[in-house]
């Protein structure tokens, strides 16, 4: 998808979602960066900023890990908090970087 890349899909529980990088500066013309369709097994992260500039690589994958947790949350009944989501997110997030793990790639050739 141009500048970034991710999985096509991830397996969570017994769905797969699919996972769209939009191109766009919010997902689905709202106010926000990413989207977890339940009823659809779809994940949605915006890779670029109000001001049409691309956000930096870390708030992708930081709004990816944010929408996965949401879908883990609801399969596994977990019940978390908007804030806990956000929580947990960056604290994955930084190990994951710790140990050289990304979530999305940026396309070197663009």
């Amino acid at each position: 998808m141009g500048k970034y890349s991710t999985l096509s899909e991830i397996q969570i529980g017994a769905h797969k979602y699919s996972i769209w990088l939009v191109d766009a500066a919010t997902v689905d013309g709202d106010d926000r960066w990413g989207e977890t369709a339940l009823e659809k097994n779809k994940i949605k992260v915006s890779i670029r900023s109000r001001d049409g500039e691309y956000r930096p690589l870390s708030t992708i994958e930081d709004t990816l890990l944010h929408e996965i947790l949401h879908a883990v949350s609801h399969i596994y009944n977990c019940d978390l908090s908007e804030n806990q989501t956000l929580q947990m997110a960056q604290g994955i997030l930084q190990v994951l970087k710790q140990y050289g793990l990304v979530l999305v790639k940026e396309d070197v050739s663009q």
